[in-house]
C-alpha cells in the first residue's frame, strides 16, 4: 500500500511536470515556427524536449495501466532506472551524445530531402497545369479568332474596303477640318432660325448616346449616315458579332448615360462624336432602304408602307411605277409608295414636331437637331457622309482602333437599280414636286445651317415644267 501510495505520488510529480513541460515546448515550438529565432537543433530545446517525453511517458504508462494495484506495481517495475541511458540524461557520454546528434541529423536531412522533392514535385504539377491552360486558351482564342474572321468576311461581304497609307500630316488636317465643322455649329446654334426651331428633349438626346468608354468617346448615331459602318466597327472592338440590328448591339454593349446629370461625370477627355449627311440624301437613302426593301408580310415598315399609299397621294401622273431591284411595281395597285409619296409622310411628321402636334418621327428621318441635340450637347468633331472614307481613316487611329476596326463603308440602302447614288438621286429627286421639296427644305433647314449644307443642288435636278397639281 505504501508503494502504491509513492508510486501515485510520483505519477503526480511526473505528470504535472510533464504537463508543465509539454507546455513550454508547445510554445517553444510555436516562436520556433513563426519567428525563427530558435533553432530546435540546440542542445537546450533538445533537453527539454526529452525532459518531457520521459514524464510524460511515465505518466502515460499509469494512466493506460490503472486497472488494479498489481497493476500499478507491474508497471512500477517496468519503468527504467535512473541509471539507464536515456536521451537528453547522458550528454556527458560524447559516443551517445555524437550518436544521438547524427541521428537528429540524417532524419532532418532526410525529411529536408523529402521536403525538397515534394516541392519540386509540386511545381512540376503546377507547370504542367499552367502549359496545360495556355495551350487550352490559345485554342480558344484561335477558334474566337477565326469565327471573328469569319464573321468579319461574312459582314463585309458587300462592303467596299478601303486602305490608305495614313501620316500624321494627314491626321494633322482632317483634324482641322473635323474640328472646324464643330466650330461651325457652335455658330450655327445662335442664328435666328435654328432658335426659332423647337427645342429637343436632351434626356432623349442622351438616351440615343453611344459611350464607348475604352476608347474616350461619345457617339451619337444617325440612321441613314454610316451608322451601320460605324456600329458595326464597335461591335468588332468588343469582340462581338451580330447578323442585324447593329445599332442596338452597339449601344448595349457601350450603354449610354443613365441620365442628364451623369453628363457631369464623363471625364472631359472624353471627344464627342457626330456623323452626318446632306438631309435630302439621307431621306433619299431611308425611302430606298425602308420603302423598297423587300420584307415580311408582319414587318412594320410594309405596315407603314401600306398606310403611306392609302393616306398620299402622288401628284403626278397615275402610271408613275416604282423600279425596284427585282421587279416594276406599279404605285397605284401596289403596297411599296413612291418617293414623292414618302416625302409627304416625312413632311407631316416634321411638320406636326414645329406645330406641337408632338407626332412620333421615325429615327431614319428624325432631323439631326432634333435627334442628337447638337446645340445643347457640344460635339468635338463633326464627320461627314461625303468625306466619310478618310474621315473614318482618321477616327480608327485617333481612338487607336487600328486592330480592330476596319475602313469600309456599308451600303446598306441598294435595293433598287441604281447601283450608285448619283443616278438614284437624279431619278428620284427628278420626280418630286418643287412645292413639296421647298417643304421638306424649310423643316429641315436647321440642319442645312448647322452643318454647311445646301439644297441647291437637288433643286437644279427639278425639271423646268411640273404640274401644277397642288400638294396635299
Amino acid at each position: 500500500m505504501a508503494n502504491f501510495r509513492n508510486f501515485k505520488m510520483s505519477w503526480r510529480e511526473s505528470g504535472k511536470k510533464g504537463i508543465i513541460i509539454l507546455v513550454v515546448v508547445c510554445i517553444v515550438c510555436f516562436i520556433t515556427i513563426h519567428t525563427n529565432r530558435y533553432e530546435l537543433s540546440g542542445p537546450t530545446v533538445r533537453n527539454v524536449i526529452h525532459q518531457a517525453q520521459s514524464y510524460l511517458w511515465k505518466a502515460g504508462n499509469v494512466i493506460h495501466s490503472s486497472q488494479s494495484y498489481r497493476e500499478l506495481v507491474n508497471v512500477t517495475e517496468e519503468l527504467p532506472p535512473k541509471d539507464d541511458i536515456s536521451p537528453g540524461h547522458h550528454r556527458s557520454d560524447p559516443d551517445v551524445y555524437n550518436d544521438q546528434i547524427n541521428t537528429e541529423k540524417d532524419t532532418n536531412t532526410n525529411f529536408n530531402n523529402t521536403t525538397e522533392k515534394t516541392a519540386n514535385e509540386q511545381n512540376n504539377t503546377n507547370s504542367k497545369k499552367k502549359e496545360k491552360q495556355v495551350k487550352q486558351d490559345n485554342k480558344a482564342q484561335g477558334k474566337e479568332k477565326k469565327k471573328r474572321m469569319k464573321y468579319r468576311d461574312f459582314q463585309y461581304q458587300r462592303d467596299q474596303l478601303n486602305e490608305f497609307n495614313w501620316t500624321q500630316a494627314m491626321s494633322e488636317k482632317v483634324q482641322k477640318e473635323l474640328t472646324k465643322r464643330a466650330e461651325g455649329v457652335e455658330a450655327g446654334c445662335k442664328s435666328i432660325e435654328v432658335q426659332r426651331a423647337p427645342k429637343p428633349k436632351v434626356m432623349y438626346a442622351v438616351h440615343h448616346l453611344v459611350h464607348v468608354k475604352e476608347k474616350k468617346f461619345m457617339w451619337c448615331p444617325i440612321h441613314k449616315a454610316a451608322s451601320t459602318t460605324w456600329a458595326k466597327n464597335l461591335i468588332r472592338l468588343a469582340g462581338k458579332s451580330t447578323l442585324n440590328n447593329y445599332q442596338g448591339k452597339a449601344r448595349s454593349l457601350f450603354p449610354p448615360p443613365k441620365s442628364t446629370r451623369d453628363l457631369h461625370h464623363i471625364p472631359k477627355d472624353t471627344t464627342w462624336l457626330l456623323i452626318v449627311r446632306h438631309p435630302l440624301e439621307r431621306l433619299l437613302s431611308a425611302y430606298r432602304d425602308k420603302m423598297l426593301r423587300e420584307r415580311k408580310a408582319s414587318d412594320r415598315f410594309v405596315r407603314m408602307q401600306k398606310h403611306i399609299v392609302t393616306a398620299y397621294q402622288d401628284p403626278n401622273q397615275t402610271t408613275t411605277t416604282t423600279t425596284t431591284s427585282n421587279n416594276t411595281l406599279n404605285a397605284n395597285t401596289s403596297h411599296v409608295p413612291t418617293f414623292t409619296q414618302f416625302l409627304l409622310k416625312v413632311k407631316d411628321d416634321v411638320e406636326s414636331m414645329w406645330t406641337g402636334r408632338k407626332r412620333p418621327i421615325n429615327q431614319h428621318w428624325s432631323p439631326y437637331w432634333l435627334l442628337c441635340a447638337p446645340c445643347q450637347l457640344h460635339y468635338h468633331l463633326i464627320a461627314q457622309v461625303e468625306t466619310f472614307t478618310r474621315d473614318q481613316e482618321y477616327l480608327i487611329h485617333l481612338f487607336h482602333m487600328e486592330d480592330q476596326a476596319v475602313n469600309v463603308h456599308s451600303h446598306a440602302s441598294n435595293f433598287d437599280s441604281y447601283e450608285g447614288t448619283d443616278k438614284a438621286t437624279q431619278h428620284y429627286f427628278s420626280q418630286v414636286p418643287k412645292e413639296l421639296l421647298n417643304q421638306i427644305i424649310q423643316l429641315y433647314l436647321p440642319d442645312f445651317i448647322l452643318f454647311g449644307y445646301s439644297p441647291d443642288e437637288y433643286l437644279k435636278l427639278l425639271p423646268s415644267v411640273q404640274s401644277s397639281t397642288n400638294v396635299h
